[in-house]
């Protein structure tokens, strides 16, 4: 749900800096530090990824989680599903279902496909919220409706196989599609699964709803985790 770290070492001279981390990469890296410790959420946020993805700095998801934080603190949408997922994966923090789904929800409150898609996972594992395939499904639709590609397929999943809803073949097919357009390999392969079982008739009105979506979302940019 989140990006990954890469584990953390430090050497023995007690470097939190790369190796090949140059003269001009430690300087900025340290601007920023003190930026973000003067409260600069932008600078905060960065720190947060810098730690996580292990560049510049080595790799450090406890000090991620702590910029996380400290920017969710503020309101940072970012800060907040960062924080969330890693509540979510106890990366960095101990694994909290309770504290990731209340730092995405505040996300998610406000918009972020990424935190909406999560939301529906937690509710379809039943993991810090009680299981809820309609909830699943409202969260999965939101962020889907913005272009997160996995929240497309796991709406058109939820159609195709009833997953607490009434069966849809066609909507399932639709969402599918969304999600095959941008070329999403699991939408792809049950696209095949479902081509053997639905009516022509039924793949030609999916394929029809899911050309209008797209006309109606014309700027709409794919959103992959």
């Amino acid at each position: 749900m989140l990006l990954v770290g890469r584990g953390y070492s430090e050497e023995s001279d007690g470097s939190e800096y790369q190796p090949t981390a140059t003269a001009d990469e430690r300087a900025r890296a340290e601007g920023l530090k003190r930026l973000a410790e003067q409260g600069n959420v932008d600078a905060q946020n960065d720190l947060c990824i810098l730690y996580t993805n292990g560049y510049i700095f080595k790799a450090n998801l406890r000090t991620a989680a702590k910029w996380a934080r400290a920017s969710a603190d503020q309101g940072s949408v970012k800060g907040q599903v960062n924080l969330g997922t890693f509540y979510f994966a106890g990366s960095g923090v101990p694994l909290d279902y309770a504290q990731a789904r209340y730092w995405l929800q505040k996300a998610a409150d406000q918009g972020n496909a990424q935190a909406e898609q999560d939301l529906g996972v937690m509710y379809i594992a039943g993991e810090g919220v009680k299981r809820d395939f309609q909830q699943a499904l409202h969260w999965f639709l939101k962020s889907a409706d913005q272009g997160d590609v996995p929240a497309a397929y796991n709406v058109g999943l939820i159609y195709a196989k009833a997953m607490g809803v009434p069966k849809d073949e066609v909507k399932g097919y639709m969402w599918l599609l969304v999600a095959a357009h941008f070329e999403y390999v699991p939408s792809q392969n049950a696209l095949k699964t479902l081509d053997s079982k639905l009516s022509p008739s039924k793949v030609a009105e999916a394929r029809r709803r899911a050309e209008q979506w797209f006309k109606n979302h014309p700027d709409v940019k794919p959103i992959l985790q």
